[in-house]
C-alpha cells in the first residue's frame, strides 16, 4: 500500500474515532442532564411533601398576624416547629452552597420571611433556640426577618 493511501486510511480512521467519541459524549452528557433533573425533581417533591406535612398539622392558629397561640399550644406544637425550622435550615444551607435555582429559593425564601414574621413561629423559635443549635448564618437570617434587623439577638 502506497504511503498516501496509508496516510488517508489512518487519517479516516482518527476521524472516526473522534466521531463517535464526539457522539458517545454527547449522549452521555444528555443522559447524565436527564439524571440530574430527575434527582432535582425528587428532592424538590420531598422538600414540599415535608413542608406540607409540617404547615398541615400545626395549628391554625400559627398563621396568624396577630397573638392566637397560649404558651402550652406554641409548647405543644415545638416538635413542628422544630422540623419547620430544620426544613428552612437545610434550604437556606443548599442555596448557600449554590443547589437552588434562584427562581426555587426565592419562592422559599418569601414563604419563610411569611412565617418568620408570625408571633407562634417567634415564639417557637425563642424557645428552640435555647436548645436547638444552628448555623450562625441562618440564625441571622432568621431573626433578620423576625426582628427586623440584622445582628443577632442575645439569648
Amino acid at each position: 500500500m502506497s504511503k498516501d493511501l496509508s496516510l488517508l486510511v489512518t487519517t479516516v480512521e482518527n476521524l472516526l474515532l473522534f466521531f463517535s467519541i464526539m457522539v458517545a459524549w454527547y449522549f452521555s452528557n444528555k443522559q447524565l442532564k436527564a439524571i440530574r433533573d430527575e434527582l432535582w425533581l425528587s428532592t424538590f417533591s420531598d422538600y414540599t411533601k415535608r413542608y406540607q406535612e409540617i404547615v398541615e398539622r400545626l395549628p391554625m392558629g400559627a398563621f396568624s398576624t396577630k397573638k392566637e397561640l397560649d404558651k402550652d399550644k406554641v409548647d405543644g406544637a415545638l416538635p413542628l416547629f422544630r422540623s419547620y425550622f430544620n426544613l428552612c435550615s437545610e434550604e437556606f444551607y443548599l442555596n448557600r452552597i449554590g443547589r437552588l435555582q434562584s427562581v426555587v429559593w426565592s419562592t422559599w425564601q418569601e414563604e419563610m420571611q411569611m412565617h418568620f414574621r408570625y408571633p407562634a413561629f417567634t415564639e417557637a423559635w425563642e424557645r428552640l433556640r435555647k436548645i436547638t443549635c444552628y448555623d450562625m448564618r441562618f440564625v441571622a437570617f432568621v431573626e433578620e426577618y423576625m426582628y427586623g434587623k440584622k445582628e443577632q439577638k442575645a439569648h
